[in-house]
Parts: C-alpha cells; structure tokens; sequence
C-alpha cells in the first residue's frame, strides 16, 4: 500500500478516501476504518483475503471510536528508523502490534519505554519518547502494524501474560492463534461498540542486516561528590543507538568490574557506604547485542564523625536489700541522632544481661560495680558504671519471712 507522506495526509476522521482519483463516501463517520483499509488492500494483496490469517483483529465498526494508523512510505530498508503515526477519535487505551513476515506478533505500544497505553483523542506518533526507537529488521517481506483502540482497559501484555523485563515482549508466534486470541478477549471484556482496529502495511527490503552501529553510552550522577550513605542519581538517559534502540543497562556502581545491577530504565539510584575515590562503570546493549560502556568518577566524602553514644541508667531500688529485685533502665542518647541497636549489662557478680531495661537479684550483701555498654547504629559504643551496695534488709522485710528481722554480728552470731 502506497501511503502518502505524513505532512499531506488528510485529516483522519474526513468522511472521504480517495485513492487513484476514486472518491469514496464513508458512511456514519468511520474514517480509515479496518473494512475500507482491507477493502483497499484486497485490490492489491491477494494475501489479505483472510486478514485473520495474517494475525489481523477484525470487528464489526464502531460509530462510538475510530483508529487509524498509517506510515510515512510502503517499504523500508533493513537498518532504517520508522515511525508509526496513529490517532483515535476519542480518549482511548491503544494497543499497537507488529507482525513480521514470518508470522511473529509484538508488541510496539505499549513498552517499557511508553507504559500507560491510555491515549488522549487526536493524532499520535511512535516512538512517543526519546529515550527509544523503532528500526527495520530482518525479515525481509511483507510486514503489517496494526492498532486495536478500546474505550474500556484493555492491555495485551496482560492477555498474554508477558514477562515486565523485555521492553517490546513477542505475543504470539502464530498469528492465527493471535488474531482469535484478542477477539475472544474482547468479547469478553469490552462491550460491543467500544473498540476499533485498523492496519497497514509496508515492505522489509534486504536479506540482511547491515552493519551494527555500536550505542553510545552517557552517564551523569547527581551529587557528584556525594558524603557516605548520601543517595547518588545515576542517569543514562542520555544513551542511545544510531540505529537501533538500547534494551538493557548494566551498572557497576563501584568499578570493580562486577555487575551490580541490570535495568531496563536509564535511571539506578545508590549510596557509598564508605569514603573514597570510585568509577562506576554503565554498560549500555542494543536490541542486536553490541554494547558501550562509560566511566565516570566520583569523590565519596566521609561524613561528620560519628561521635559515640553517652552510656548512662537509672535503677530502682537505690540500696537494693539481699534477694530484692533491681530494676535497671538505660537513660542513654546519641548525640548524632544515631539509634541505639545494643545494651549489654555487667552486674559484677559474674552475670550479665542485655536490653534497655533488666531485673537482677543479688544474693550476698557488699557492693558491686554495674556496668552499661551502648552501641549505635554505626558501631560506635559508651559504657558508663556505677557502683551498687546490697544490703541485709531491715525489720520486717526479710525476704520469706514475716514479724522479725535476723542482722549478722559476726559469721557465728546473730541478733534478733
């Protein structure tokens, strides 16, 4: 189908078509709709006359929506860029597949690049951002872009169930299996009247790929003399392929040489635990698999210090009596800010305990050296102690006896 260059193109929803000085009237406002496109490739495709055998949605049309999609010439070289124009009649959610000669079903719009498929009415163009492109590839022949347009959700990579890490997923390998797949779920889930499709086509011409222009790989972070533990933006949005698109992006945030994380967005995000001077590397592929890298440099600086935590507790009773539980309560702080993650307790009898608040008897009169240690969230530790006298309790609080006290004179006698 010769379709003419975009910048002559008549309005989409015109209610004429003209083509080799015919004029013809469209009825009830369906301009560009799926039955005129077919009956216009009908005249000069023997192959269309099963549409469905091509992986082409068909439905009845619509006076609710309409879509039209076209391109700006009939054939393309293997290699070249291309743009898909397209536009609805009212706010719509689009769905853009292309199926190559060989029957294989992908999906264009939306992608990991693009992800709402939720289209305001009027005329629109694929790629819609700069951060990717569409180019020809192989194989040569026959190769035909089509739009199903629907007024209520309607979402192909739900359908069909496709993987969120593969920017531009494969539908379906058979386009029979694909044309009846979509029918059957719109009829399920769209209302009769709320969705339209349309086609065209153009041909692949080449046998084979030429030459794979390498991607071109750009990185800036943000700050780029970032303090420890300070959140670094790292932004690849600035890549891109000559003549192709880029598909995966490999950041090594240190520039050990290992691969830290793999992401299909431009953008990774990271904080510098320690201070120093790293070059953290971006390896940027294309969808043929030729790759760049690009290093940058990036002054970590340390922190404020981190001062240590001040150590210091409460307990109750003040002069604990033999057998009488103390209780012992950490008042500690960090001047930082800093949690405190550890408290280890040293009663000086040989026991210990931990958490911010614990219970000890003594069982022997005397005095013992209690002990506090804090760490903070940062490894940094205080301790403070203090020193504890236990001793007999006093008439009437004898523990396990009740109406009279027992004092020691010496280890022999005792005074009641």
């Amino acid at each position: 189908m010769n379709t003419p260059n975009p910048s002559h193109v008549r309005p989409p929803f015109n209610d004429h078509l003209s083509k080799k000085g015919v004029t013809m009237r469209i009825r009830q406002l369906i301009t560009l709709s799926l039955l005129v496109l077919m009956g216009v490739l009908l005249l000069t495709s023997p192959a269309l006359a099963d549409p469905e055998g091509q992986g082409i949605v068909v439905v009845p049309p619509s006076s609710q929506i309409q879509a039209e999609i076209h391109l700006a010439r009939s054939s393309f070289q293997v290699g070249t860029p291309i743009q898909i124009f397209f536009s609805v009649s009212r706010k719509a959610y689009v769905n853009i597949v292309d199926i190559d000669a060989t029957g294989t079903c992908t999906l264009i719009f939306p992608n990991a690049f693009s992800n709402n498929n939720s289209v305001e009415a009027g005329q629109h163009v694929l790629p819609d951002r700069p951060t990717y492109n569409l180019v020809v590839t192989p194989p040569a022949g026959t190769e035909f872009v089509q739009i199903i347009a629907s007024l209520e959700p309607l979402d192909l990579r739900t359908l069909f169930g496709t993987s969120s890490s593969d920017p531009f997923p494969t539908l379906c390998n058979n386009p029979q299996t694909f044309a009846q797949q979509v029918k059957n779920a719109i009829q399920g889930i769209v209302a009769v009247g709320k969705v339209a499709t349309a086609f065209t086509s153009f041909q692949v011409v080449g046998a084979g790929q030429p030459g794979n222009r390498p991607p071109v790989a750009r990185l800036r972070l943000t700050p780029s003399n970032p303090t420890v533990n300070q959140t670094v933006q790292f932004d690849g949005s600035g890549s891109f392929d000559p003549d192709g698109r880029i598909v995966r992006y490999e950041w090594d945030f240190n520039g050990d040489g290992l691969v830290d994380r793999t992401t299909t967005s431009p953008f990774a995000t990271f904080a510098y635990s320690t201070p120093g001077l790293f070059s953290p590397q971006l390896t940027v592929t294309d969808n043929r698999g030729a790759q760049a890298r690009v290093r940058q440099q990036v002054d970590v600086r340390g922190g404020p210090s981190n001062r240590p935590p001040v150590a210091s507790f409460n307990l109750f009773p003040a002069n604990p009596a033999v057998g009488q539980p103390v209780t012992f309560s950490s008042t500690s702080f960090d001047p930082d800010g800093d949690q405190l993650v550890q408290f280890q307790w040293s009663f000086g009898v040989g026991s210990s305990g931990s958490g911010p608040s614990v219970q000890h008897s003594y069982f022997t009169p005397g005095s013992f050296q209690v002990r506090l240690v804090v760490h903070d969230s940062r490894g940094a530790s205080g301790q403070t102690s203090r020193l504890l006298t236990v001793g007999f309790p006093g008439p009437g609080s004898t523990p396990g006896r009740t109406g009279f006290a027992v004092n020691a004179v010496d280890s022999n006698h005792f005074r009641i």
